[in-house]
């Protein structure tokens, strides 16, 4: 036996020596922990059975943690596998102990199944090496007396878990007194002092390198590390796999579906890999895949049957298709696709929800309280839905009631699962598979220039994004990015091809998807006078079943925060760039924030780091990276990213004048692509690589030329015969006949006790905003009194009326004229009112009302819950101004009546003011039309303009036209109430006779009468001194007139006859005229609102 391992041994150290590395021996063992069969005993509570060992090495010592339950430290770090050396200090747990010489004394030879052993290693290593050649880089170079390592792999010296770093992504030499640092090929490059190093670059105290994005000080820290090793050198132990561990579940990945995995995908194989786990990572083994597996890049495939180890930090390509492995870990602690739930067989009816009482109780916020029902009706299953918020699908349609076969894929929101009745159990569906595909995607509008009248803004668009993938959209402006994105995401319907979602057109399937969607708007879709949680808290009161309590709420919001790293926000008002709140990166986080609410699995986001410093924009890009990783499938727009950014996307899609012109890998691939004379390895070639710009540039070219159209047609015709379009696109591509177009998702009609909770819930966030916006809130409130104030000033200038009776009634029938226009300018101050209040309050939020409207947002209640809040500001506007007038100026009118007429002329204007800000797209534009809406008011509202005096030819339709004005009705109630409270006064006659006749004549005053009468009364005026000398003849002639009057068979009005005639209305019919403006514009803004939906879902 050992003369076997002797020859094998021999072979195996020259095979090594022709890859350039060294041969990898283990010489002695030094077992470690508290069972008597160990070489090194420690009784210590927290310190294992067999705890660790220590394998020396031909090329050093390694220290193994055997799975111990308290774990191991060395150098403060908690390490599984590490390198040491005498003089290091370990933590078995909490126990402590300094590595000596005598400590390896114990140690015990390394003979017979030991030497085994050692085959196996060396097997692995070789194994290793000509997988991936990448990894032997890792060795000394020569001269070099101390090495470490850098990447995310744990065999490395320094093991650093960030995603921008590779697995082995650098390499530090002591040569002599000084450093060098070399790049081993990594993915995102490294970086000193912000210097890519191309290979080999020196290395000063104090330097900050960079692995990708990932930043620190080559300082003491480091330093450390050559001290503690400067008798050794690197021994990389690469696939050493403990083999006691064999028996366990090994899963198996494919497109088949017996597979613990299944990948839907059609590169992926029917069986196409094995993973089993083992030492915290994953030992992986291509079994013959058609299209191949590799490991981080596309670029060396994993050779079939032979086992690779792999950690959480490295990414799969089954093909193209990208699996995270971190995902593994997040599948084997809640089992899902193994989890199956058994059905009570004593029970014909079971419950489906989140509520505990629930017989299957399903843990997500999309799902209701109760939500279904599973009845059993002889060998048959009924699947009844309970009026859940968001709805219960069989194989993409909506239902209330449906019989299940094992074949049914069942939703509940946006949990999966399938029933299988004649087992009795429930499968629960493995989650994030979202698959999003655009299939000849075309976009044509209207354009006046085009001969044809039509201009074309996307042309032809397909491509496939499966889950975990990151992608970046790209082109040049106008180049059809954002359109794009909206007819992906189920906004705006495309003119020819389909957007699809697991094969389901979304257009047709809406309402299944609506809350696996997330899109965040280049706008900022939150309110800048919240706070982060009440932001997230009113969206999740939207968009959570109606059985969501606030606690739940909180804690889905803190989880959200806390992933996103902005839990510190969670009480700081959001503010603006002028109004300082949170930063720009800490906003962007909180948009996001808002569509992790629901827990969508397909991402949009347009433009998410624009105006970002470029430190913000790095982190928001790793913080979408990790996102996808987690099985989110993620599409943005982006502009001129760095490099560091260029490498966190996955795939690239760029478009040039609405033609697809690439769909592949980012890096370097894309750059590649566009620029074939670039060599990697080259001067000028790493040069090209090391801008991004470099794949764009050929774009913008020709999309400046002359001939642009041309070039890029050819460019466009040139992708289609490219690998990259047969990976990427044709290879993606499944079986037409898969997808599912014809049936149309039943949408259920929401019940009005809907609309009204989404009222309150809305009405609550407008208050909420008012009540912060102080500044805003004021100089409303403020307007009021002002404008009262001046009134009284203007129109109290008048003499206040003295002498007799008589006297009196000659001043009031002076004053009338004043009085009216006192009345009208409350009319239009109470118009002004409602307008400038409303005139902003829809456009301003344009951008969050359009993603509330494709989530689940009810056009009713919103406008209504804004005209609520806002006629609360109204009245205490009109009740402030009328409160100032009404004694100042000595209105006789009743208070209360006055008020109500002002208070329904301003909530008309409430609606005027909406109607404005639903049609205008911009707040500037809101602002500069309300002038041209006030100024008609004015014009046609019955004082500048008498509608007595409107007769006759075109004057007919100007009169017409007042009557469409709010001012016009709500002047002449007031006028109503004002002159009924202005009866003639009984005092200024003396005989019974003649106060009688006196009482009638007020009575005939509030009824009308005739102009030519009123014009006579009007001929009274104001004794001289000499008629005073004579008041007994002046009141005889007044008492004559008096008669005259009486005597007519017609009656007039006074002031409202003085400015209506024949066309006023009585005061019930001036009411109700203004609560039929108020209805009817709240159904035009309704209506408009719907009209510019530029969906039908």
């Amino acid at each position: 036996m050992a003369t076997f391992i002797c020859h094998v041994s021999g072979a195996l150290f020259f095979a090594l020596r022709q890859h350039g590395a060294a041969r990898v021996v283990l010489l002695k063992v030094l077992r470690i922990g508290t069972h008597e069969s160990n070489e090194l005993i420690f009784n210590d509570a927290s310190v294992s059975p067999h705890h660790a060992q220590i394998n020396i090495r031909s090329t050093g010592m390694q220290f193994v943690d055997l799975g111990s339950e308290h774990g191991s430290t060395i150098a403060g770090a908690r390490v599984d596998r590490a390198n040491v050396s005498i003089g290091d200090e370990i933590a078995l747990g909490r126990f402590r102990f300094v590595l000596t010489e005598e400590h390896l004394g114990r140690a015990r030879s390394s003979e017979g199944s030991e030497a085994m052993r050692t085959v196996q290693e060396t097997l692995s290593d070789l194994s290793a090496i000509s997988r991936d050649e990448l990894r032997a880089e890792a060795a000394p170079q020569e001269g070099a007396t101390q090495v470490i390592t850098l990447g995310y792999h744990e065999t490395n010296t320094i093991s650093i878990a960030a995603p921008q770093v590779s697995g082995y992504h650098a390499r530090i030499s002591k040569v002599g007194e000084s450093f060098e640092i070399t790049d081993l090929r990594s993915t995102n490059g490294t970086f000193v002092n912000g210097e890519r190093v191309v290979e080999t670059n020196a290395l000063q105290v104090n330097d900050v390198i960079g692995l990708g994005s990932y930043q620190f000080k080559f300082d003491e820290s480091l330093l450390r590390h050559f001290n503690r090793t400067a008798a050794k050198t690197l021994a990389i132990d690469i696939g050493a796999v403990d083999w006691s561990k064999a028996g366990e579940h090994e899963l198996t990945l494919g497109r088949a579906d017996d597979n613990d995995i299944v990948i839907p995908a059609p590169q992926v194989s029917g069986y196409h890999a094995t993973l089993r786990a083992k030492d915290g990572g994953w030992l992986l083994r291509d079994i013959g895949s058609l299209n191949g597996t590799y490991i981080n890049v596309r670029s060396t495939p994993v050779v079939p049957h032979s086992e690779v180890f792999l950690s959480d930090q490295d990414v799969l390509f089954l093909g193209s298709y990208r699996f995270p492995v971190a995902r593994l870990s997040e599948y084997t602690r809640t089992k899902r696709q193994s989890e199956a739930v058994a059905l009570p067989e004593d029970k014909d009816v079971i419950t489906i929800g989140r509520g505990e009482g629930n017989d299957l109780v399903v843990d997500a916020p999309q799902v209701s309280r109760d939500h279904a029902r599973l009845r059993r009706e002889g060998d048959i299953w009924i699947l009844e839905d309970l009026g859940s918020a968001n709805g219960t699908y069989v194989d993409g349609v909506r239902i209330t009631r449906c019989e299940i076969t094992p074949e049914n894929l069942i939703a509940f929101g946006t949990y999966v699962v399938r029933l299988d009745p004649t087992k009795g159990v429930v499968h629960k569906e493995y989650q994030g598979e979202i698959m999003l595909r655009g299939e000849d995607i075309t976009v044509d509008v209207k354009d006046a220039k085009s001969p044809s009248g039509r201009k074309r803004l996307l042309d032809g668009i397909s491509f496939t994004a499966y889950p975990t993938e990151f992608i970046g959209i790209m082109g040049p402006s106008g180049a059809g990015k954002t359109t794009l994105m909206m007819a992906l995401n189920g906004y705006l319907p495309p003119s020819g091809g389909s957007s699809l979602i697991n094969n389901l057109d979304i257009y047709r399937h809406y309402d299944q998807f609506r809350d696996n969607i997330g899109y965040v708007p280049q706008d900022d879709i939150i309110h800048r006078e919240l706070t982060v949680f009440e932001s997230l808290y009113y969206t999740a009161k939207l968009r959570l079943p109606p059985d969501t309590s606030s606690a739940e709420i909180e804690r889905l919001i803190d989880r959200i925060l806390e992933s996103l790293g902005i839990l510190e926000t969670k009480h700081v008002r959001i503010g603006s760039p002028i109004q300082k709140g949170i930063s720009g990166g800490q906003r962007k986080r909180v948009n996001l924030a808002q569509e992790l609410i629901t827990q969508p699995s397909l991402l949009f986001l347009d433009e998410p780091t624009s105006g970002l410093a470029s430190s913000d924009t790095r982190s928001v890009m790793q913080l979408l990276r990790r996102l996808a990783d987690e099985g989110r499938t993620i599409l943005l727009t982006i502009h001129q990213p760095s490099l560091d950014v260029y490498r966190e996307m996955d795939n690239v899609l760029y478009l040039a004048r609405g033609k697809l012109v690439y769909y592949g890998s980012t890096y370097p691939d894309s750059i590649l692509y566009f620029n074939p004379q670039a060599k990697a390895g080259t001067p000028d070639g790493d040069k090209i690589l090391s801008n991004p710009d470099a794949a764009m540039a050929p774009i913008a070219e020709d999309n400046s030329a002359s001939d642009a159209t041309e070039r890029i047609a050819r460019r466009h015709d040139e992708y289609l015969e490219s690998t990259q379009h047969r990976d990427y696109v044709a290879g993606r591509r499944d079986n037409a006949a898969q997808v599912q177009l014809t049936q149309r998702s039943r949408r259920t009609r929401k019940s009005w006790m809907f609309v009204w909770r989404q009222w309150w819930v809305l009405a609550r966030r407008t208050m909420t905003i008012k009540r912060k916006d102080l500044t805003n809130s004021a100089i409303l409130l403020l307007q009021a009194p002002i404008i009262g104030v001046l009134l009284a000033i203007v129109f109290n200038l008048k003499m206040p009326p003295t002498g007799s009776p008589v006297d009196q009634f000659m001043m009031n029938q002076g004053s009338e004229g004043a009085d009216a226009a006192a009345l009208f300018m409350l009319v239009a101050s109470a118009v002004w009112f409602g307008t400038s209040n409303s005139a902003r309050e829809i456009v301003g939020e344009l951008a969050i009302y359009r993603r509330e409207r494709m989530v689940n947002l009810k056009i009713p209640s919103y406008v209504l819950s804004k005209f609520f809040i806002l006629s609360l500001l109204s009245l205490v506007q009109c009740t402030i101004l009328l409160g100032i007038v009404h004694p100042l100026i000595g209105f006789h009118g009743s208070f209360s009546s006055m008020l109500v007429v002002l208070f329904l002329c301003s909530t008309a204007g409430l609606g005027v003011g909406l109607t404005l800000s639903a049609l205008v797209r911009s707040t500037e534009a809101a602002v500069a039309l309300v002038p041209l809406l006030l100024i008609p008011q004015l014009v046609l509202g019955g004082l500048i303009v008498p509608l007595k005096s409107l007769e006759g030819g075109a004057r007919v339709a100007v009169r017409q036209s007042a009557n469409l004005m709010v001012s016009r009705w709500a002047y002449e109630g007031l006028l109503h109430v004002e002159q009924d409270a202005r009866p003639l006064p009984p005092e200024i006659v003396t005989t019974v006779e003649e106060r009688e006749a006196a009482r009638r004549f007020a009575e005939a005053m509030r009824d009308g009468m005739p102009a030519e009468k009123r014009r006579k009364m009007g001929s009274l005026r104001l004794p001289t001194q000499e008629e005073t000398e004579r008041r007994g003849e002046m009141e005889a002639l007044f008492k004559t007139r008096l008669a005259e009057t009486l005597n007519s068979n017609q009656r007039d009005q006074t002031l409202i006859a003085r400015y209506f005639g024949e066309y006023s209305s009585s005061l019930l019919s001036v009411i109700a005229m203004l609560l039929f403006f108020n209805v009817a514009l709240l159904l035009l803004v309704c209506l408009i609102l719907r009209m510019k939906d530029s969906r039908f879902v």
